[in-house]
């Protein structure tokens, strides 16, 4: 099963955003801490949705909303990942079936590109150590 940050990250990279430009547009509520009334919104950071693309934190309830608000998609599917673009699994079509896997599979494939290269990197300055 995928992350909440493997879905963030599918969901940024299908609308063509870095991860700063999704910072930006992310808004979360500015509180009051003794009343608890809204005061304003301030953007996350690009370390927030790197962090939260990388599994490395977990999402509070704000920063949910916000992704589900911006994204339009349900809380139910940035969590659990039961449904697609707001749509159950099961109810999708065969072209968006094979949409979403050519997605999954198109980013796992540069994840593995990218490790490929930093485990290349990594042999190649132990090899020159020796």
């Amino acid at each position: 099963m995928y992350s909440i940050g493997y879905r963030v990250r599918f969901l940024r990279n299908s609308v063509n955003l870095t991860m700063e430009q999704l910072a930006n547009k992310i808004l979360l509520p500015v509180l009051d801490k003794t009343t608890g009334d809204v005061l304003g919104s301030k953007p996350v950071t690009s370390g927030t949705i790197s962090n939260l693309e990388n599994d490395k934190h977990k999402p509070n309830m704000d920063l949910i909303l916000a992704l589900s608000d911006f994204f339009d998609v349900s809380t139910d599917w940035l969590i659990r990942g039961s449904e697609w673009k707001g749509r159950l699994m099961d109810n999708l079509s065969a072209e968006e079936t094979q949409e979403f896997y050519d997605s999954i599979r198109d980013e796992k494939l540069k994840e593995l590109e990218e490790m490929i290269k930093e485990l290349r990197a990594d042999f190649d300055s132990k090899k020159d150590l020796q």
